[in-house]
C-alpha cells in the first residue's frame, strides 16, 4: 500500500504549534488532521488516494504579475525560497501594483489553504530585483 506523504502548514497559533497534515486512513480515503498543540482533530475526510504534486513558479521581474493555475485539488501550500517576501492573491491585476485586496507572505513562510477546490488561479509578485522561485505542493486525487 502506498502511504500518502505527510503534507505539512506549520505555524504558531495563540494555543500553540498548529500542524496540518493529510492521513491514510488506510481504507482509501484520507483525513486532514489540525493539531493544535497536543489536540487532533479531523477536519475533512476525502475519498479515493490522494497525491501531493509539486510545482514551481519563478518570479524573475519586480512588480510584475505572475499566475500559476492549480488543478483541481483538496489543498495546497506554496512558500517563496529564501528570505523575500512575495505578494500574493486570487485575482489578477492586484499584485503587480499593490492593490487590494492582496496579501504579503514573508519569505520562507508557508500558506495553506484546506478544503475541495474547483480548479484555482494564484498570482505572486514581489519586489525583488533578483529572480524568486515559488514552491507549490498541491493534494490531488490520484487517477
Amino acid at each position: 500500500m502506498t502511504r500518502l506523504p505527510v503534507l505539512v502548514g506549520d505555524y504558531l497559533h495563540r494555543f500553540g504549534p498548529v500542524l496540518r497534515r493529510f492521513k491514510d486512513m488506510l481504507d482509501g480515503t484520507h483525513a486532514e488532521v489540525v493539531a493544535v498543540g497536543d489536540v487532533e482533530t479531523v477536519v475533512q475526510v476525502t475519498n479515493g488516494p490522494l497525491t501531493p504534486t509539486a510545482y514551481t513558479l519563478t518570479l524573475d521581474q519586480a512588480d510584475t504579475e505572475f499566475s500559476i493555475a492549480l488543478p483541481p485539488n483538496f489543498g495546497f501550500e506554496f512558500r517563496s525560497r529564501g528570505m523575500v517576501d512575495v505578494r500574493f492573491a486570487f485575482e489578477t491585476g492586484l499584485v503587480a501594483d499593490y492593490t487590494d485586496p492582496y496579501l504579503t507572505l514573508p519569505g520562507n513562510w508557508d500558506f495553506y489553504e484546506a478544503g475541495q477546490f474547483d480548479e484555482v488561479t494564484l498570482y505572486f509578485a514581489t519586489d525583488s530585483l533578483n529572480p524568486v522561485v515559488i514552491e507549490i505542493i498541491v493534494l490531488e486525487l490520484a487517477v
